[in-house]
């Protein structure tokens, strides 16, 4: 009896069958952003020509939401807390699954407004003083004078 190498490696007698499992990647633009901004995130994952297609993603986002999705290229993704996140993306075909997690990859900055603005009740008066700033440079003060 003649036995080939997947009878002796595996005990059971046929042709070895090779399994084309996903390898999975992405990219999210931005992967910078100040809080209560959004991310697109586009699939990037590859099988082998001769292996079938991926069928599936599940992705999980740490800190935003939705938190997970299914879709191959999810957008919109909100995220309103200022820290660092992981995402994960898990591709799935007939053969099996690949999985890939970044760590870290968002980083959502908490947001600054570019000016700010002091109010002072003086009986029926409103006053108002504010300053616009970018970068801390000062740009320009306003202000309203009232006299009572």
């Amino acid at each position: 009896m003649i036995l080939n190498l997947n009878t002796i490696m595996t005990g059971k007698q046929g042709p070895v069958v090779p399994k084309y499992k996903p390898t999975a990647d992405f990219v999210g633009v931005p992967t910078t952003l100040n809080q209560n901004n959004t991310v697109n995130y586009t699939d990037q994952s590859t099988v082998d020509p001769l292996g079938p297609p991926i069928t599936s993603w599940a992705w999980t986002f740490e800190g935003g939401n939705p938190q997970e999705s299914t879709a191959q290229n999810p957008s919109n993704i909100l995220y309103a807390t200022p820290g660092t996140y992981d995402v994960t993306l898990t591709a799935t075909n007939a053969d099996g699954s690949g999985s890939t997690t970044k760590v870290d990859y968002i980083t959502v900055n908490q947001y600054t407004p570019p000016f700010t603005i002091d109010s002072w009740q003086v009986g029926p008066y409103m006053l108002n003083v504010g300053e616009y700033q970018t970068t801390d440079v000062k740009i320009g003060t306003y202000g309203i004078n009232v006299e009572l």
